[in-house]
């Protein structure tokens, strides 16, 4: 295989894979902590794949013991160095955490706030946890069991097999609503939208 082969398939590799890893970012917004480690090690490789064909050479001294250059630096770089990262401040222990419970009534949509202590959601922060969380609020207008769990930050779906939780990337907040609501709204985004608003005008 000559030089110029192995160059052309390097490039190809890289950009094929920063390609798929610009999808998945679309797609998985808020990747769990595994997920995130090996999209840092692919898209470091990837990286590396792209300045092999790029002429010149780069030398990295991170520490007595890591020394790279050229591709190998440039991996070195991507990996150890990833200003992608998300930073979430810690939030206070004692802020509020609202859960919004939607009721359908004869004649309107009911919207109640009952509000915790971030430290008391974060004790229950799994999806099941949250789940008997609310199921056990007192005083609820209608069954919640089937509802749909609403973060406030950021829209998303709270899901039994997902990569976010209730207090993840520092959401302070969930709406809860349930299916039939949420359809007779106008779906997902509709439903949240509107119960956003009610809120406000509280």
């Amino acid at each position: 295989m000559s030089k110029k082969l192995k160059q052309i398939i390097a490039f190809a590799f890289g950009v094929a894979f920063i390609g798929v890893l610009l999808v998945l970012a679309i797609t998985i917004p808020h990747p769990a902590p595994l997920k995130y480690s090996v999209f840092r090690v692919v898209l470091a490789l990837a990286a590396a794949g792209v300045a092999a064909v790029i002429p010149g050479v780069l030398s990295v001294n991170i520490s007595a013991w890591i020394r790279a250059s050229s591709a190998l630096s440039v991996f070195v770089v991507a990996f150890f160095y990833h200003p992608a990262a998300v930073v979430v401040p810690k939030r206070d222990p004692t802020s509020p955490f609202p859960i919004v419970l939607a009721c359908r009534l004869p004649d309107q949509v009911a919207v109640d706030t009952i509000t915790f202590l971030y430290s008391d959601i974060e004790k229950n922060d799994t999806y099941d946890s949250f789940r008997s969380l609310v199921a056990a609020l007192p005083n609820q207008r209608c069954d919640q069991r089937s509802s749909k769990l609403f973060r406030m930050k950021d829209e998303a779906l709270l899901l039994s097999n997902g990569s976010l939780n209730p207090t993840s990337g520092g959401n302070a907040g969930v709406i809860v609503v349930p299916a039939d609501v949420v359809a007779d709204l106008g779906g997902n985004h509709l439903a949240f939208t509107k119960i956003r608003s009610v809120l406000a005008a509280k």
